[in-house]
């Protein structure tokens, strides 16, 4: 590829340092298994020679404050790599945990944990796209003026791959019946569990209690949609794209992405027409999350043959 412009500056800046500590340190409390997605941070001037060269945007200015409220099994490692990869080489600061590669998911947020942290001297963050038990108003204080972006996944193909993923031996042994017997009997979800009823809805901060109840989730996709600029849609990944790098005024490089974290075709469940029926009701809170109107609309609002005209339209030097 070009490479030609990317002349790194002599002394790595103030935050460049910063970056290189802030991995180290997550390091500490990370396995490799969970960290297989994360971007690595180098040791090196905040300008990466090695990405495409950058074609800027006319009529906008590209953002650099965005909060990602990472969902589970959603693609959402894919999305955090594309921010993580966009901060480090943009010279930007993350809102991270200390020492792990994600927040609790079991206690609320608490912005204090990045205001008050081992970073607290950098005066200011630009990123937050890490699990947690998600709190608009808290992440909001980590990073004021950021764009709020979300990505969320057909309900009970959701269900299958957080069960597989985190190790239920029912599920893997038969999907469709463990499905059949969690819906048929209404199964609630557990207080610590991170598999269970209406996923989304409690990646959202809905309390594992209440994510059952329809007034809630009615509740939570009025605040979706007063608090997110933009809702992704796993199902329309690249169409997603498409529209977050709009709303962030980058060029449609900088979301350009290998995926992550994903099964091969052959080991994945197929759910029954019979598993589907009863799982609509037993996760109705997070259909109507994933189903609401206006999410759709927009991501759907682009084709597919649309979004490959914008991509082929770009020309690259190799």
């Amino acid at each position: 590829m070009n490479r030609a412009g990317a002349e790194p500056s002599r002394t790595p800046p103030r935050r460049e340092q910063v970056h290189q500590q802030q991995y180290q340190e997550g390091q500490a409390g990370t396995n490799p298994a969970a960290t297989s997605s994360a971007s690595p941070v180098p040791d090196q001037p905040s300008r990466n020679p090695f990405l495409l060269q950058e074609r800027p945007r006319s009529g906008c200015k590209p953002a650099t404050r965005i909060a990602f409220a990472k969902t589970h099994k959603t693609g959402s490692s894919t999305v955090q790599n594309i921010l993580l990869r966009y901060g480090v080489n943009h010279d930007l600061v993350f809102a991270m945990p200390n020492k792990s590669w994600m927040f609790s998911l079991h206690d609320p947020l608490d912005a204090s944990l990045v205001l008050e942290g081992p970073w607290k001297e950098l005066g200011g963050f630009d990123i937050f796209a890490f699990h947690c038990r998600w709190n608009h108003s808290e992440v909001s204080k980590m990073v004021p003026g950021a764009k709020f972006v979300t990505i969320l996944r057909e309900p009970l193909e959701l269900f299958e791959s957080n069960a597989v993923y985190f190790g239920n031996a029912q599920a893997k042994a038969d999907f469709n019946a463990y499905a059949m017997r969690m819906a048929t009997a209404g199964q609630r979800r557990g207080e610590k569990a991170y598999v269970g009823q209406n996923n989304l809805l409690w990646d959202l901060g809905v309390p594992a209690r209440d994510v059952h109840r329809t007034e809630v989730a009615d509740a939570k996709i009025r605040e979706a949609e007063e608090t997110f600029d933009l809702v992704m849609v796993m199902e329309r990944f690249d169409e997603s794209l498409v529209l977050l790098a709009d709303l962030l005024c980058w060029p449609l490089e900088e979301v350009m992405y290998l995926k992550q974290n994903v099964r091969l075709s052959e080991t994945k469940n197929v759910p029954t027409d019979e598993t589907r029926d009863a799982a609509r009701a037993w996760l109705h809170g997070d259909y109507k999350v994933r189903c609401n109107k206006p999410v759709l609309d927009q991501v759907c609002q682009l084709a597919y043959s649309e979004v490959k005209k914008k991509i082929t339209s770009h020309k690259y030097d190799y």
